[in-house]
């Protein structure tokens, strides 16, 4: 599977996730649960909304790309 997800990236869905996963199982708003996705998408470092758009953060070797210089 291509890696489309940097390391930062990675780490801040997993956080960002289990934040929203522990408020939904502390009685938060049922959209919470939506917090198992963005941990799937960080723990498979693939992210399906930014492959549909052709967006990626890293290369084939899973090194962060540097951003085009701009003229």
């Amino acid at each position: 599977m291509v890696c489309n997800v940097s390391r930062i990236g990675r780490i801040g869905r997993l956080i960002i996730g289990g934040i929203l996963v522990a408020w939904a199982i502390g009685q938060g708003p049922t959209w919470t649960w939506g917090g198992l996705v963005i941990m799937a998408t960080g723990a498979w470092r693939f992210c399906p909304l930014l492959w549909m758009l052709g967006i990626r953060k890293v290369d084939d070797g899973g090194k962060p790309i540097a951003p085009a210089p701009r003229q």
